[in-house]
């Protein structure tokens, strides 16, 4: 009888050790739990931040192509210009240089009489 006590209670202190285990293990689990709700509560709060400024990034990003397609234009355009005024320069030089050769060189006498005719002209008479 007193050997069958004697497991009885070896067998009862086996059990008290292996639950309380259980229990450690438990709370300890129980710990791990809440701190991976922490991390994974913390880790979606850092994916909505970054989602937002990867939003912000790309809203930049968009005014950033706008812009630079605005200047784009505005270079063509300038370009377009600059090569429209330089043709316009270039004819306006070739006018006045035909200009220049279909004057036939006058003679001093020649101009004070024109000047002659247009004071006259001018005076009545």
């Amino acid at each position: 009888k007193e050997k069958f006590e004697e497991g009885m209670e070896a067998k009862d202190k086996e059990c008290k050790a292996v639950a309380e285990k259980l229990e450690r293990t438990r709370l300890i689990n129980s710990k791990r739990e809440r701190a991976m709700k922490e991390e994974l509560r913390c880790l979606r709060e850092e994916t909505t931040s970054l989602r937002e400024m990867l939003s912000d990034v790309q809203s930049e990003v968009n005014r950033m192509k706008a812009k630079d397609e605005r200047i784009g234009a505005i270079e063509e355009t300038l370009s377009r210009n600059s090569i429209c005024c330089h043709e316009t320069l270039s004819s306006l030089k070739c006018l006045l240089d035909e200009a220049k050769r279909m004057q036939a060189p006058r003679s001093d006498i020649d101009v004070k009489a024109d000047v002659c005719s247009l004071e006259e002209g001018r005076h009545g008479g």
